[in-house]
């Protein structure tokens, strides 16, 4: 059995290894939490392609444009990137395994976006946009079919 089988069986919070040696939780998020993130991450997302659409439209906006962003989409929303991931990594006892001036201070960019990774594929994987397909498909305002004008 592998190991994300055995974690999924068990649904134990995953695990990332930094490279500093350090091992963060990384857990799923309580309804309260998820609503307060998913707000915030729409927030950062929103500022991010706002500022890509200043650069053009459509096929306008290159690969180049869309690299070329990321840094200033990191300065834009720190403040909000940080929110989310130190919340995300407080655990539901209320300890804190990052606080904001070690992961500011003392993480290196590849464990950022390491952290990042995990905490959205924890919480935006596909097994709960599987349920929120599910649950879109049993709304019938949203699961009509074309209509004929």
């Amino acid at each position: 059995m592998t190991t994300q089988a055995v974690r999924k069986a068990l649904d134990t919070d995953e695990t990332i290894s930094l490279s500093n040696g350090d091992r963060i939780r990384v857990p799923k998020w309580s309804v309260r939490k998820a609503i307060t993130m998913s707000s915030t991450i729409a927030k950062i997302v929103e500022r991010f392609f706002r500022q890509l659409e200043k650069k053009g439209t459509g096929d306008n906006v290159s690969i180049a444009d869309f690299v070329a962003a990321i840094p200033s989409m990191l300065t834009d929303n720190l403040s909000d990137l940080t929110y989310v991931v130190v919340e995300s990594l407080t655990l539901n006892t209320g300890e804190q395994q990052l606080s904001e001036d070690k992961l500011l201070d003392d993480l290196v960019l590849d464990d950022f976006v390491e952290i990042i990774g995990a905490i959205l594929d924890r919480n935006f994987g596909e097994d709960a946009m599987g349920k929120w397909k599910r649950v879109m498909k049993k709304i019938p305002i949203l699961n009509q079919g074309p209509t004929t004008d």
